[in-house]
């Protein structure tokens, strides 16, 4: 991914979860969360390439998997409006 990616990517993530919505101060925890699989608290450099691999190649299914996980706020395996 390019610098002028992700820029573009931080651009739309600011069209579809505007600033006032609260979920873009909540991401870094959920992505943390989410790429922390043995959940020790720490993300080991295993974990975090496994999680940006995820993201970058993984399949439709893979990262349908870790949107879920990220939006079950509430962990009671349901999406969460929160």
């Amino acid at each position: 991914m390019t610098g002028r990616d992700m820029l573009n990517s931080l651009r739309l993530i600011d069209k579809i979860l505007p600033n006032d919505s609260g979920f873009q101060a909540l991401l870094p925890n959920v992505l943390f969360h989410a790429f922390d699989r043995n959940e020790s608290g720490t993300i080991d450099l295993e974990e975090f390439i496994g999680g940006i691999a995820l993201c970058l190649h993984g399949t439709v299914k893979d990262k349908c998997r870790l949107l879920f996980h990220i939006f079950n706020l509430a962990e009671d395996d349901g999406v969460s409006r929160r």
